[in-house]
């Protein structure tokens, strides 16, 4: 891997290197607040503040992590430093634990350091990351208004398989939520994971899953998950709850709703089978935003694939907003 050092014209370190969860956190956190302000002041998100407390519980982390490769992967990146200053993160990730596929994010650039290459620097260091484990996918999501991150990510050979937009309500009107005869909504339990499987199989383009399959796996236990949402809801930063709708002992749809304990948006992903009519999916809205609750002032984020435009349309009608769509990205590793 190139360009991991070099020096400035200070005599100070400049360049590339791998990111240090023990060391790196903080500066990282500030980097990514002051590059993704404008956005998480619309649809939120794990900001610097959350960061810092997630700190308190790095070295358990990085305990669990001599010994487990799925905790080894939960802080893999690169940074891009000048003079003793991080001015770029890119993170890596396993998607699902899945040894094959790889999802890059967090890609930053401090303002006063962009036009010089540094994200397509950090983005191939993690290209290469990703070839060195083995891995055959790289995905990564941008807005589909950010012409330049675009246009830097077709240049590099990765190319759109999906898109999802996320919706934002800024009051919640009075809701009522009747329970229809026909179809109930419950919390998701672990029988469930079959259903849930088969509706992912019905709601995924055929295209997504020639690169990205939907596997049963990632409807049981995720043990990575389970302790990252346990440390979450530990510090308070959020809690999560799973539902289903469920017509004629067949899951229909599917809810899942972050609940924060702080001031962030309280969010909500919605998937539902195409045959589903607008009742079930207002229903399903209407449920949803019983259960979010939002002190004044907090605003709640729908997320939804646009492909789903019954249920965009139910959302609006709910007074849902756009507030950004992003566009998934792939590129495919070719072992060296």
């Amino acid at each position: 891997m190139t360009g991991l050092a070099a020096t400035d014209d200070h005599g100070g370190f400049t360049g590339l290197r791998r990111f240090d969860v023990r060391h790196d956190l903080d500066a990282v956190a500030r980097l990514i607040d002051i590059t993704f302000a404008e956005e998480m002041a619309v649809v939120g998100g794990f900001g610097e503040d959350s960061i810092r407390s997630l700190s308190r519980y790095v070295p358990l982390v990085w305990a669990t992590s001599l010994f487990s490769r799925r905790f080894r992967d939960i802080f893999v990146g690169f940074v891009w430093e000048v003079d003793g200053e991080i001015v770029g993160n890119a993170s890596v990730s396993r998607l699902g634990g899945d040894a094959k596929r790889w999802m890059i994010g967090n890609v930053a650039v401090h303002p006063s350091y962009r036009r010089r290459h540094i994200a397509r620097r950090l983005t191939w260091a993690a290209v290469e990351f990703i070839r060195e484990s083995g891995g055959r996918w790289a995905f990564l999501d941008v807005r589909h208004d950010n012409h330049a991150a675009y246009n830097l990510y077709l240049d590099m050979g990765f190319h759109k398989i999906d898109s999802y937009m996320e919706m934002r309500l800024d009051r919640i009107p009075p809701v009522t939520f009747v329970s229809s005869a026909d179809r109930t909504i419950r919390r998701s339990r672990a029988g469930d994971w079959q259903g849930l499987y088969d509706l992912a199989c019905a709601t995924t383009p055929q295209g997504v899953q020639a690169v990205m399959p939907v596997r049963k796996e990632d409807f049981c236990s995720n043990p990575v998950a389970e302790v990252v949402g346990a440390l979450q809801s530990l510090l308070g930063l959020s809690r999560k709850e799973r539902h289903v709708m469920e017509v004629g002992g067949v899951i229909v749809g599917a809810l899942e709703i972050t609940l924060p304990g702080s001031s962030h948006p309280c969010r909500f992903s919605l998937t539902t089978l195409p045959a589903l009519s607008t009742n079930q999916i207002d229903e399903l809205i209407r449920f949803a935003l019983s259960r979010v609750k939002p002190k004044r002032g907090r605003i709640v984020i729908a997320e939804v694939s646009t492909g789903n435009v019954p249920a965009i349309e139910v959302l609006t009608k709910h007074g849902f907003v756009e507030a950004r769509t992003l566009h998934r990205f792939v590129r495919e590793i070719v072992p060296t």
